[in-house]
């Protein structure tokens, strides 16, 4: 009698986690964790979930409405998670998605806030991904300064090739905005090295180079540099023959890529042969 009973209750028991694991589905497919945790501390089986898994079940629901695309809910159910769990396994991630979702849409000065929580407290690729967005967001709202930083934190920390460059490209180009000459001639030095770097973007940093040692006042290096990219648009033919009577160091220059021009063909029509 007694085997039969506990046989009963272990059926019983069966049951009745059956029963909630179905209700539980019905909960996630509606998006609605709080509202499942609510109902089974109602009936008294609260503690067949542990507090890591109510704080998953959460997260994991406002995490969806980030990734399906719908922002603006995003944001009301990951403030939610963070209200509850300031301190939680997943506020850095939860901080992130809001940083952006704010970007996603337009709005860049609460994305960059929640970026810099992400930086200053986060670890792992989210702060790579941090510090990418809230360099580029700078760099959009033209806060010079602070994109150049924010790429200058990146270029030292990025441990992906793309991000790195990125953070290269972002330097010189922020740099230069900033009128820190020396930096965008520097970084612009460094993008022309950097393997990474096609024709267009070299054409920028030599152009980035050339005004920047304008503005400082280094007019034969940007000459040089000027005429070393070439002469092209509705300027003056003849300046180009001024240049090189003024500025030595752009008549050496293009002697070089003439000579340089010279052998390369005769290299080329020897290989033809």
């Amino acid at each position: 009698m007694k085997r039969q009973t506990s046989a009963f209750a272990e059926e019983e028991k069966d049951t009745d986690i059956t029963t909630l694991l179905q209700i539980e589905s019905i909960y996630q497919i509606r998006n609605k964790p709080k509202e499942y945790i609510a109902y089974i501390e109602k009936i008294g089986k609260g503690d067949s979930k542990t507090a890591d898994e109510k704080e998953k079940m959460i997260f994991n629901a406002a995490e969806q409405n980030y990734l399906s695309g719908n922002y603006q809910r995003a944001l009301a159910s990951l403030q939610e998670y963070l209200d509850q769990y300031p301190a939680g396994k997943y506020a850095f991630s939860a901080e992130f998605y809001i940083a952006d979702s704010y970007k996603n849409l337009g709005k860049y000065e609460q994305a960059c806030d929640s970026y810099e929580k992400v930086i200053e407290g986060g670890s792992g690729s989210y702060v790579e991904l941090a510090m990418l967005g809230f360099s580029d967001l700078s760099f959009k709202l033209e806060r010079w300064d602070d994109a150049f930083g924010g790429y200058s934190s990146l270029y030292a920390a990025a441990r992906f090739d793309n991000n790195r460059f990125a953070a290269l490209e972002g330097m010189m180009r922020s740099a230069y905005r900033a009128h820190k000459w020396n930096e965008a001639v520097k970084n612009a030095d460094r993008v022309v090295a950097d393997s990474k770097a096609d024709v267009q973007i070299k054409q920028e940093a030599d152009y980035i180079k050339a005004k920047s040692y304008l503005a400082s006042s280094r007019r034969e290096e940007a000459f040089a540099i000027r005429y070393h990219m070439g002469f092209s648009g509705t300027e003056d033919p003849g300046n180009v023959g001024r240049a090189l009577e003024m500025f030595p160091l752009a008549y050496a220059t293009c002697c070089a890529d003439m000579e340089a021009a010279f052998l390369m063909e005769g290299k080329l029509a020897g290989e033809t042969k």
